[in-house]
């Protein structure tokens, strides 16, 4: 289970986990999802999605 978390974060996808480990990739989301839930979230890097809505960016689209 932990390789399987260790590789989610290295950025390897579901698919190609799911080969290595012999089973389906919808069963490496539901391990992801189900043990993620323990793991402290980290912040993202950067501005966040505060920089997505900043008040100065809305109205814009389509200008």
């Amino acid at each position: 289970m932990s390789a399987i978390l260790k590789a989610r974060d290295s950025g390897i996808t579901y698919a190609a986990i799911a080969d290595a480990a012999g089973t389906s990739s919808q069963a490496v989301q539901e391990i992801a999802r189900r043990h993620r839930k323990d793991v402290e979230p980290v912040p993202a890097q950067g501005a966040g999605i505060a920089a997505i809505a900043a008040p100065q960016q809305r109205g814009r689209i389509g200008s």
